[in-house]
């Protein structure tokens, strides 16, 4: 299995965001987490448009917005990495 190196985390499992599924939990750089609501592939192929939903640290309140990644980035979800903290 593949892996990435998170910051302030470590190294964690990851997977193509190409294989995401809505409803998935993204990992980030300091323990941010982001739900998949939405996936929308270009017309190429090469990129996704992944619509996500999360919680803003300065008013904890819940915020839709979209990401655009590469087919091929590797991104950390806790499907990958069990025992990790709830998501919101």
């Amino acid at each position: 299995m593949k892996q990435i190196q998170l910051q302030s985390i470590g190294r964690k499992n990851a997977m193509p965001a190409k294989e995401l599924k809505v409803g998935d939990v993204l990992i980030w750089n300091f323990g941010g987490r982001e739900k998949v609501v939405s996936i929308t592939p270009s017309k190429t192929g090469k990129s996704l448009t992944v619509g996500i939903k999360y919680k803003s640290f300065l008013d904890k309140k819940e915020k839709l917005s979209k990401r655009r990644l590469n087919s091929n980035t590797l991104v950390a979800t806790e499907k990958l990495n069990p025992g990790t903290r709830e998501w919101l």
